[in-house]
């Protein structure tokens, strides 16, 4: 299993970031997901990500109920994935099964997302963005870059608000 939240960064740093709300979730279900030995060595790496889907919507109990994988660094896009038959760039967007009821918490998965997209920003990572059917009128290069993050599109109280202003201000934003 992945921890979505690092279990090295310990039970003090994690109630720092999380508040009274992570106390006791290091190592629970909430802060885990079973994932494919290919796709945790990227999501450890900050390359991919698991996003709420379009229509996901946040429980009160802080899950969310249908979530997504995307590619983040578009140099891992063409890699080829034998488990799959394809690449990285076929999983951009794919719907994550879950095969019992335990989902892991929002809150964990908003701290990787911030923490990938800042790294990525930092490091100056190309951001992976999909090809479009509109954009078949373009370059007819196989999709494009930039570095703009794909945005996290389900509200909720995930985090410290001093904890993400002191993540971005390390990131190097203004």
């Amino acid at each position: 299993a992945a921890h979505i939240y690092p279990y090295v960064l310990g039970t003090t740093v994690m109630r720092m970031i999380f508040g009274d709300e992570g106390v006791g979730e290091l190592f629970h279900v909430r802060n885990g997901l079973l994932l494919a030995d290919f796709v945790e060595k990227r999501f450890d790496k900050h390359q991919l990500v698991i996003l709420p889907a379009k229509d996901a919507r946040l429980h009160q109990d802080g899950t969310i109920d249908r979530w997504v994988l995307n590619v983040v660094d578009d140099s891992i896009k063409d890699i080829r994935v034998i488990e799959i038959n394809g690449t990285f760039a076929d999983l951009h967007g794919k719907e994550l099964t879950f095969r019992t009821s335990a989902r892991p918490a929002a809150r964990y998965l908003y701290f990787q997302y911030l923490i990938a997209m800042l790294r990525a920003r930092k490091h100056g990572t190309k951001i992976f963005k999909p090809k479009l059917p509109q954009d078949d009128n373009n370059d007819g290069q196989s999709g494009s870059t930039d570095t703009r993050p794909v945005p996290w599109g389900t509200p909720g109280p995930y985090m410290r608000e001093r904890m993400v202003r002191a993540l971005v201000a390390e990131a190097g934003h203004e």
